[in-house]
């Protein structure tokens, strides 16, 4: 028995002196420190900015840090890979995108395998996701519709929010009674060719300008009361018919219709008479751009684009009439630059905002002489250009509608950019105004590229109501707006290119 108890006492004193001494290590001696990584870009991520990621407890090894396998980055969106360099400064990591990121995608994160310079390992992959910014522009509540020609679409219209029709400029008519979502030929003929501004009253009368070849070649204002399935000359008009809009006026309808016969022409057209008359007070050195009517059908604006045979860069005017569009005299849009201008409409029965080059933009009350010259600050886009003036970017306003008894309308045209040793590139522009044309602001059209700011200039627009407007251009492009809700794109939800 006292054998087997000094054995059992000596482990028990070595068990003592093992506890005392693992109680008794150094305190100044340092804890080995976990390797762990953390993203520094904070919020969302703009397109050419670069990822950062500060590797704490290091500083990494930089062949571990630079290794393409250990760090990727990925877009969630489609599944690919984003290509981009590494580089490492000082604890962070730095990955650069190959190119500008698209707008609004989910980026994947996996850094794996990192050691520091002292072989210490990265004890977990770091697994994390970010989102790049949104567009610029925001509002993409337009919505392209199945267009049925590839010709230019001078006119647009919709008497309901299931009937409309289209007009190509070689005269051609379309329909639809779904809202757009098909369109079948509804009216051709060589009788008619090279026709403008299509609006229709109810879902049988329509009303267009057209040139005509039945009984000679001459200049028409043409109507159907079917639908659209056949049009009958109703008046002969003094020139090139270019623009024109009608109006109810109690029982009648009155339309404003503009053209170029050498000089510009204003003609009225009174369904009570059935006749037109010349308006007088058109200078006969200017090129016609638009006409407009008021809502009530007693005032008129005519924009003229600039003089005959000088430059683009020549001045425009404002013509106006106060006497159901017989005569106009010029209006005075102050000392500011006045450019080509090109078109505009009614915001109510006094007020019209008109457009042209060079990102001009007008809000004239033509019963004051009031003029407001919009700019940047109300939200119309402005010229670009780099310091070389290689590249530019330039805006152009053509068109305006408004919503009937509303403060809400649209302003269309087209943007222009130029590069040096490459073609200019041509594209459709949309703003919308919630104060009768006093601010806008830019929208999209959904699906379109570049997150649907890329899509073929604006010819026409037609604005139902506040959560009803059309447009159509060049390429046979028709959109609308069927909500008065804004659109914001999320994560994904943009076409990727």
């Amino acid at each position: 028995m006292k054998r087997s108890f000094v054995k059992f006492g000596s482990l028990a004193a070595v068990m003592a002196s093992s506890l005392i001494g693992a109680c008794d290590s150094d305190p100044a001696r340092p804890a080995q420190l976990v390797l762990s990584v953390r993203l520094l870009n904070t919020g969302s991520v703009a397109p050419q900015d670069p990822l950062r990621f500060l590797v704490v407890n290091g500083p990494p090894s930089p062949q571990a840090a630079l290794d393409q396998a250990n760090v990727v980055i990925t877009n969630q969106c489609n599944g690919l890979r984003i290509p981009g360099s590494l580089r490492l400064s000082g604890d962070t990591i730095i990955f650069t995108p190959g190119s500008a990121l698209p707008f609004l995608i989910r980026v994947g994160i996996r850094i794996q395998n990192l050691l520091t310079v002292s072989g210490q390992a990265l004890p977990v992959p770091f697994v994390t996701s970010t989102v790049t910014e949104a567009p610029p522009v925001s509002d993409i509540s337009w919505q392209l519709l199945n267009s049925p020609t590839n010709d230019i679409l001078t006119g647009v219209t919709f008497p309901d929010r299931n009937i409309g029709f289209l007009l190509a400029v070689g005269g051609a008519v379309y329909r639809t009674d779904n809202g757009g979502v098909t369109f079948a030929a509804r009216f051709k003929s060589a009788d008619f060719s090279t026709a403008f501004d299509l609006q229709a009253f109810g879902t049988d009368t329509l009303f267009m300008v057209t040139l005509a070849r039945v009984g000679g070649t001459h200049f028409a204002l043409v109507r159907s009361i079917d639908a659209a399935q056949n049009f009958v000359e109703i008046a002969r008009l003094p020139a090139f018919p270019l623009r024109a809009q009608f109006r109810r006026a109690g029982t009648r309808v009155v339309g404003e219709i503009g053209g170029q016969s050498g000089v510009p022409v204003i003609a009225r057209y009174n369904s009570g008479t059935g006749g037109v008359t010349t308006a007088s007070g058109m200078p006969s050195n200017y090129n016609f751009g638009d006409v407009g009517l008021s809502p009530n059908a007693d005032r008129s604006f005519v924009v003229l684009g600039g003089t005959i045979g000088t430059s683009e860069d020549s001045k425009g005017r404002l013509y106006a009439s106060s006497d159901s569009g017989l005569s106009f005299a010029q209006v005075n849009l102050g000392s500011a630059p006045v450019y080509v201008l090109r078109g505009g409409g009614f915001a109510d029965n006094t007020t019209v905002v008109v457009g042209g080059d060079s990102s001009q933009v007008f809000r004239v009350n033509l019963q004051t002489g009031a003029v407001t010259r919009l700019g940047l600050a109300e939200g119309i886009p402005q010229s670009e250009s780099n310091a070389a003036g290689a590249r530019t970017l330039t805006y152009s306003f053509s068109r305006a509608r408004f919503v009937p008894n509303s403060q809400v309308g649209w302003l269309i045209g087209q943007f222009r950019r130029a590069q040096a040793g490459l073609p200019d590139v041509v594209g459709g522009i949309i703003l919308i105004t919630r104060d009768g044309g006093q601010h806008y602001t830019r929208q999209a059209i959904a699906g379109a590229p570049d997150n649907g700011l890329s899509f073929p200039a604006l010819q026409t627009l037609d604005a139902l109501a506040v959560d009803f407007v059309s447009t159509a251009g060049v390429n046979g492009l028709v959109a609308a707006r069927k909500s008065d809700s804004q659109v914001s794109g999320q994560a994904c939800s943009l076409l990727q290119p």
